[in-house]
Formats: C-alpha cells, structure tokens, sequence
C-alpha cells in the first residue's frame, strides 16, 4: 500500500454510508488487513461484511476499486 493517508481520508469517505455503530470497526479491520496482512484479506473482509448486511453491495464495490487502487503488485 502506498499513500496512506490518501486511502485513510478516501476510506472514511466511502464509509458515510455504513451505520455509524460499525464504522470505526470496519474502517479499523480494513485499514489493518490491508496494510498489515493483504490487499486479498480486506477485500474477503470487505465482502463477508456485504454478506451480513453490514457495508451495502454499491458501497463494497467502491471499497474494492479503491484497494485496488491503492495496492502496489510485484
């Protein structure tokens, strides 16, 4: 990942539209898969959440472009 705080401001953006009694712990687990374990593992995180109910199905998608976005592939 590279740019952090760029993904951090445009994560927080994506996520106006999640409930606010699960922002801070989806924004929390997504930033700290994808920085500290793997792009791959926030986005099974990200559509677990969509499973549940918890992120909306548009919301998920903007989620996904943005790591993808983000992600630096070697």
């Amino acid at each position: 990942m590279h740019r952090i705080d760029d993904f951090k401001y445009d994560l927080a953006q994506i996520l106006t539209e999640v409930d606010e009694a699960h922002f801070a712990q989806v924004k929390g687990m997504i930033y700290t898969k994808a920085t500290r374990q793997d792009v791959r593992e926030a986005k099974i995180y990200i559509a677990e959440k969509e499973e549940e109910g918890i992120i909306p199905s548009e919301t998920a998608k903007k989620l996904v472009r943005l790591l993808s976005r983000f992600s630096t592939y070697r």
